[in-house]
């Protein structure tokens, strides 16, 4: 098999059925399906439930909150595919992501971690935006670039088709949160990964007031700081900095007031 779409879900009873079917409705479909209950206290299991009754394809997971990182790593090491094609429960893949993702991975083979571009949307479906970043991330070469600038790595975590041999040999993600994902792709791309992102919107990403990225979006501006400081003082070979709150953000306030800003609309 060569693709595990894998999903982690947390009081996601809103939005999860809309995103399980935009799975199901890929144009490419020899996939499994992994759906993680990462302990949800509303509807959420009961809905990933009725869709596992419909689709041979679809598994169900369940355990208690360890968040996405940690939930992330257990699904990777009983997934059978090839490649993990992540997913979050509130965004909606379009249809056909994992077949343009899979072509372009079978063309390049060096390639370790694909994203892409997407829409973004509001909780009511609405495309309210675009985010089509990064535009600088399409080679070899642009890797090297980024890693001997110490450039940091963002791709957009739910939009990825990443090489799950060579995460789970260099460790997954830690149990960090929020910003586990780019604490991941810097680590990697030390360790001679290939991330590219596609320069085409493939996903929608949903913002909304209820979810993680949202709550968390403060608390995420301290983490992306200090895990770009540690990636600094790693590549120099000094230690890094064990304690994030010696990491402080002055810009927290205009990133938050800009955000809401988009959570109106």
């Amino acid at each position: 098999m060569l693709v595990s779409v894998v999903m982690p879900a947390y009081n996601a009873e809103k939005y999860i059925a809309e995103a399980i079917e935009s799975v199901l409705a890929q144009t490419f479909e020899d996939f499994e399906f992994i759906i993680i209950n990462d302990g949800s206290t509303d509807n959420s299991l009961a809905i990933m439930e009725q869709y596992r009754a419909k689709d041979v394809r679809i598994k169900v997971y369940s355990h208690e909150n360890i968040g996405v990182g940690s939930s992330l790593n257990r699904a990777m090491e009983t997934a059978k595919g090839k490649w993990i094609a992540r997913i979050d429960a509130d965004d909606i893949m379009l249809p056909d992501r994992l077949e343009k993702q899979l072509h372009y991975l079978e063309a390049n083979p060096a390639v370790d971690v694909l994203s892409c571009w997407a829409y973004y949307i509001n909780r009511k479906g609405k495309v309210i935006g675009k985010l089509i970043h990064p535009t600088d991330l399409n080679s070899e070469e642009d890797n090297k670039r980024y890693l001997q600038s110490n450039k940091i790595v963002h791709v957009l975590q739910p939009a990825v088709m990443m090489r799950k041999e060579i995460i789970l040999r260099l460790g997954g993600y830690k149990s960090i949160s929020p910003s586990e994902d780019i604490e991941l792709w810097n680590r990697l791309i030390e360790q001679g990964a290939i991330i590219v992102c596609m320069q085409e919107i493939l996903m929608k990403y949903r913002i909304h007031q209820d979810s993680i990225t949202t709550k968390n979006y403060i608390k995420s501006l301290n983490y992306d700081e200090w895990i770009g400081e540690c990636m600094r003082l790693r590549r120099k070979g000094e230690a890094e900095i064990s304690d994030i709150d010696e990491i402080q953000d002055s810009s927290g306030l205009h990133y938050h007031q800009k955000l809401h800003q988009i959570l109106e609309l």
